[in-house]
Protein backbone atom coordinates (compact mmCIF):
# COMPACT_ATOMS: atom_id res chain seq x y z
CA UNK A 1 0.00 0.00 0.00
CA UNK A 2 2.79 2.29 0.62
CA UNK A 3 4.50 1.46 -2.40
CA UNK A 4 1.19 2.61 -3.91
CA UNK A 5 1.15 5.80 -2.44
CA UNK A 6 4.69 6.53 -3.20
CA UNK A 7 4.39 5.84 -6.73
CA UNK A 8 1.35 7.67 -6.95
CA UNK A 9 3.00 10.76 -5.32
CA UNK A 10 6.10 10.44 -7.60
CA UNK A 11 3.96 10.42 -11.03
CA UNK A 12 2.00 13.64 -9.11
CA UNK A 13 5.21 15.94 -8.91
CA UNK A 14 6.35 14.97 -11.85
CA UNK A 15 2.92 15.42 -13.69
CA UNK A 16 3.12 19.21 -11.58
CA UNK A 17 6.72 20.17 -12.95
CA UNK A 18 6.15 19.31 -16.36
CA UNK A 19 2.91 20.73 -16.21
CA UNK A 20 4.60 24.03 -14.88
CA UNK A 21 7.26 24.11 -17.59
CA UNK A 22 4.84 23.70 -20.05
CA UNK A 23 3.05 26.64 -19.35
CA UNK A 24 6.03 28.65 -18.55
CA UNK A 25 7.13 27.59 -22.14
CA UNK A 26 3.98 29.04 -24.27
CA UNK A 27 3.67 32.06 -21.80
CA UNK A 28 6.57 33.57 -22.64
CA UNK A 29 6.51 36.82 -24.25
CA UNK A 30 7.91 36.49 -27.98
CA UNK A 31 10.52 38.45 -29.47
CA UNK A 32 10.45 41.73 -30.70
CA UNK A 33 10.53 41.40 -34.23
CA UNK A 34 9.97 45.22 -34.97
CA UNK A 35 13.42 46.14 -33.36
CA UNK A 36 15.27 43.28 -34.64
CA UNK A 37 17.37 43.65 -38.05
CA UNK A 38 15.73 42.01 -41.04
CA UNK A 39 16.39 39.90 -43.78
CA UNK A 40 16.37 41.79 -46.90
CA UNK A 41 14.97 39.82 -49.86
CA UNK A 42 13.81 40.32 -53.21
CA UNK A 43 10.31 39.29 -53.34
CA UNK A 44 11.12 37.04 -56.79
CA UNK A 45 14.30 35.84 -54.44
CA UNK A 46 11.68 34.40 -52.27
CA UNK A 47 9.73 32.71 -54.40
CA UNK A 48 12.10 31.26 -55.84
CA UNK A 49 13.80 29.63 -53.05
CA UNK A 50 10.30 28.43 -52.42
CA UNK A 51 9.85 26.83 -55.46
CA UNK A 52 13.19 25.11 -55.46
CA UNK A 53 12.78 23.45 -52.12
CA UNK A 54 10.29 24.59 -49.48
CA UNK A 55 11.68 22.98 -46.46
CA UNK A 56 15.44 24.56 -47.21
CA UNK A 57 13.16 28.09 -47.46
CA UNK A 58 10.97 27.60 -44.28
CA UNK A 59 14.71 26.75 -42.49
CA UNK A 60 16.15 29.77 -43.54
CA UNK A 61 13.06 31.89 -43.38
CA UNK A 62 9.88 31.07 -41.10
CA UNK A 63 9.64 32.94 -38.07
CA UNK A 64 12.52 35.76 -39.00
CA UNK A 65 12.16 39.07 -39.79
CA UNK A 66 12.40 40.25 -43.33
CA UNK A 67 11.96 42.96 -45.21
CA UNK A 68 10.83 42.17 -48.65
CA UNK A 69 11.13 44.70 -51.50
CA UNK A 70 9.53 44.32 -54.67
CA UNK A 71 6.79 45.94 -57.16
CA UNK A 72 3.26 46.38 -56.43
CA UNK A 73 1.42 44.31 -58.48
CA UNK A 74 -2.48 44.19 -56.59
CA UNK A 75 -3.59 46.40 -53.57
CA UNK A 76 -6.86 45.36 -52.34
CA UNK A 77 -8.85 45.10 -48.75
CA UNK A 78 -8.93 41.91 -47.00
CA UNK A 79 -12.46 40.98 -44.99
CA UNK A 80 -10.99 42.79 -41.79
CA UNK A 81 -10.56 46.09 -43.20
CA UNK A 82 -7.07 45.66 -43.67
CA UNK A 83 -4.96 46.35 -47.13
CA UNK A 84 -3.18 43.48 -49.03
CA UNK A 85 -0.63 43.86 -51.33
CA UNK A 86 0.68 41.38 -53.77
CA UNK A 87 4.37 41.93 -54.68
CA UNK A 88 4.70 40.69 -58.28
CA UNK A 89 7.64 37.74 -59.25
CA UNK A 90 8.91 36.55 -62.40
CA UNK A 91 6.54 33.81 -62.36
CA UNK A 92 3.20 35.17 -63.60
CA UNK A 93 1.43 32.56 -61.12
CA UNK A 94 3.00 33.26 -57.83
CA UNK A 95 3.94 36.59 -55.81
CA UNK A 96 4.56 37.49 -52.35
CA UNK A 97 1.24 38.40 -50.44
CA UNK A 98 1.46 40.84 -47.46
CA UNK A 99 -0.99 42.21 -45.24
CA UNK A 100 0.00 45.97 -44.30
CA UNK A 101 -0.65 46.41 -39.98
CA UNK A 102 -1.01 50.11 -40.05
CA UNK A 103 -4.63 51.33 -41.23
CA UNK A 104 -5.14 53.66 -44.18
CA UNK A 105 -1.70 52.77 -45.43
CA UNK A 106 -1.69 51.64 -49.19
CA UNK A 107 0.93 51.55 -52.02
CA UNK A 108 0.10 52.35 -55.94
CA UNK A 109 0.16 49.25 -58.22
CA UNK A 110 3.14 49.56 -60.16
CA UNK A 111 5.54 50.82 -57.78
CA UNK A 112 8.22 49.39 -55.62
CA UNK A 113 8.09 49.41 -52.20
CA UNK A 114 9.71 47.14 -49.10
CA UNK A 115 7.39 45.68 -46.56
CA UNK A 116 9.02 44.27 -43.51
Amino acid sequence: MKRIFWIILVVVVVAVGAGTLGVTYWMKPGDNIERADALPIKADDLVAAYGRNEKMADQTYLGKPLAVFGTVEKVAQNQDGQTTVLLSSSDPMTGVFCTLRDKGATAPQGTTITVR
